[in-house]
């Protein structure tokens, strides 16, 4: 298998240009985005609970770049970890609220690839 089948830059896995807005429909995430380094887990769950409710309609996948796609599938899974996992000091969760599990698994879906 060649490079292009992993979809390998010049260098690496790390993509040539970084993309450094979300796409228009995913704006509604840059608060967590914004407060993704605090330490206060209550506060951060909070801002995930306070998402608009999911819907693949208003938020859909299908139309971004592979780019769009590759840089929100990044922030999508470090959000669910950190939901998840806190900052190491809080009780871990047990559910990942749909407002950040589904977009992964569409994301997922549209690229062929497992979620993690």
């Amino acid at each position: 298998m060649d490079a292009g089948f992993y979809q390998i830059s010049s260098i690496g896995f790390l993509p040539e240009k970084c993309l450094r807005t979300l796409p228009p429909q995913f704006a509604h995430i840059q608060p967590l985005l914004d407060n993704f380094s605090t330490p206060d887990m209550d506060f951060f769950r909070s801002l995930v609970h306070a998402l608009p409710k999911y819907n693949v309609r208003d938020y859909s996948t299908k139309n971004l770049s592979l780019e769009e796609k590759r840089f929100l599938y990044s922030i999508f899974t470090m959000m669910s970890q950190k939901y998840v996992w806190g900052s190491g000091t809080a009780t871990p969760e047990q559910v990942i609220p749909a407002e950040i599990g589904v977009p992964i698994l569409e994301l997922s879906k549209d690229m062929g690839i497992a979620p993690v």
